[in-house]
This record gives structure tokens, sequence and C-alpha cells, in this order.
């Protein structure tokens, strides 16, 4: 299911699929589904925002990405609570755990792929203005994506898209805690949201490596690299790059800056960029509004050190707004 996904893709076969689906991707596609998110955002946070206090992975960031990713695709809500579940497992797939979580991993991708097949067959029976319908509708020169491509796809923006907003709403959070001035300025100016995602990002972006595997000799910096190196890229250094960035190490949501690394570059820059981006757009334009005066209730817990960084836990407290 992974080698099919245009993460493990390169050459003819990763553009093929990129111009596919290019469309359901781009920054129109997203927006539409922008409403949506917002209502998400209000509901999750009605459960705890007069509480003054929350554990802000379990009670907001776990639920809020794979929700959107639910109602972008046209899962029914009863069945989020499922998808949820397979998310959260399918997410070993890109750590060092893998090994040990081999069996939970292939039962969810099996799970997940029976269901995905299901919701596609219905889908080219009974078409509806949804991310699943345009993926089984796009098409180029008569060319469509296979049974099994359409179910890496559904899959992949599941699992890809999951853990990586989930970790990046994390690091966000803690950011603005150290920053509080930061929050109170976004909380009142809300259209500072798209540059606050991208300030976040940048400084503390949840992807702060991109492994890559060295396809000839090279030589860097005055280090020989042989071909079939596997070398891990740096971005979390890169969006540092006092060269680049003026104040580089400054955080600041109204700075207007050079573009990050943190969706990558190139043919593979994040095909979900887009809707990862309006995402948190939506919840950073709610969340300082309602959440004033936040701080860390002790301190974060952190998942193990991979290429994708956040804290499992992450207590906070604040003033409900009135």
């Amino acid at each position: 299911m992974l080698g099919d996904t245009v993460i493990a893709m390169d050459g003819p076969d990763h553009t093929r699929l990129r111009r596919l689906v290019a469309r359901s991707f781009t920054p129109r596609a997203a927006d539409r589904h922008r409403a949506v998110m917002r209502s998400l955002v209000d509901e999750l946070v009605d459960e705890f925002a007069g509480d003054g206090h929350c554990e802000f992975m379990a009670d907001f960031a776990d639920r809020y990405p794979v929700q959107v990713i639910c109602e972008v695709l046209g899962v029914p809500r009863d069945d989020h609570p499922r998808f949820a579940k397979w998310g959260e497992t399918l997410t070993y797939l890109l750590s060092l755990e893998l090994s040990a979580r081999l069996a939970d991993v292939e039962q969810a991708a099996n799970e997940l792929g029976a269901y995905v097949d299901e919701l596609v067959e219905d889908r080219q029976a009974n078409p509806r203005d949804d991310m699943v319908t345009s993926l089984v509708e796009a098409s180029e020169d008569n060319d469509r994506l296979s049974q099994g491509e359409l179910r890496a796809m559904i899959a992949g923006l599941l699992f890809a898209g999951y853990d990586t907003t989930r970790n990046q709403l994390g690091r966000a959070m803690i950011t603005f805690c150290h920053h509080p001035d930061q929050w109170d300025r976004l909380a009142a100016e809300p259209d500072l949201a798209p540059r606050s995602v991208d300030e976040v990002m940048r400084l503390a972006g949840a992807v702060v490596g991109i492994p890559r595997i060295a396809t000839e000799d090279l030589e860097v910096g005055g280090w020989a690299v042989p071909a079939g190196t596997l070398v891990f890229l740096s971005t979390a250094s890169a969006n540092r790059d006092e060269s680049v960035y003026n104040d580089a190490g400054a955080f600041d949501v109204t700075a207007d800056r050079v573009p990050h690394l943190t969706f990558g570059g190139g043919p593979h820059y994040c095909l979900g960029a887009n809707l990862a981006r309006a995402e948190m757009e939506e919840a950073l334009r709610v969340l300082p509004g309602r959440l004033r005066n936040i701080q860390l209730d002790g301190q974060p817990s952190w998942r193990q050190a991979t290429g994708i960084s956040g804290p499992s836990h992450l207590p906070l407290r604040f003033q409900p707004a009135r």
C-alpha cells in the first residue's frame, strides 16, 4: 500500500499519479472545506472551553485532523471513530517502531483497504460532492487511478495528513505558550492566521528533516557521499538559516518571510499542503479568540524522535473567552 503512494514513487510513475489527482488538492479545492473545518474547531472547543484547562492533544489535536479528512473524503460521521483508530495505528508506518507494531499496522491497513474499496464502489455508482468521487473520476487521456492506487491515495491521505497535522498543531500551541504576545496579537487579528501557520511551521515544524537516497556519488561541503547513501536533510536547520531569514530565531506572526521548507520542495512537495494549511489556518482563526492567556499546565511529553516531531501529551490552562 505504501509503495503505491506518491511518497514512495519517482520518475514517470510519480508524475502520472500527481497529474491525475492534482485538481483534488488545489487551494480552491481546500477552500471549499473551510466552513466545515471552522465548525469542527468550535464543536471540539465547546467541549472543554468552559473548564479553563485541557489536555490539548487528546481533546483537540488527536481528533480534529482525522475528522477533517473524513469530512473531505465524504466518510459518514458514524464511521469517524474507525478512521481515527486506523489513522493512529498507521502513523507507525513512518516511525522507528514499525517492526514492533507490524501486526497492528497490517490489520489496520487491511481493514482500511476493505472500507475504502466499499467507499470507492459506492461513489462509482453514486457520485457525490466529495474527494473520493473526485479521485474516482480523475482522468487524463483516458488514464484513471487503478483500484490499488485509489486505496493507497486515500490511505496515504489519512496516515500522512493525520499525523503531521496533529503534531504541528501541538507544536504550534507550545510555541504560542512561549510567546503570549503573539497569541494575543492573533486573537486581535485573526486574518494573521496564514502567516502564523507559516511562522510556526518555519520555527517549530513537525517535520524536522527529509530522508533521501543519493542516486550518484556526491561531494557536499568536503564530505564524500557515495551513491546509495541514505541522507537526512535538515529542514529545521534550513528554516533558521540566517543567510535567508532576517532575525531567523524570532517568532513573529506578522513577518513576511521567504517560504519555509517544512512542506518539502521540488517534485515531492507535499501533495496535501493546501489542505493542511487551510486546516491549521482555520484552527488558528478560532482558538486564540476562545482560549485566552494560554499557558503550559505542566510539562509536555514528547513522542519518540523520528522524522516527525511533536508532543504526545500537552496540558494547557487558559481563561475562557466570554
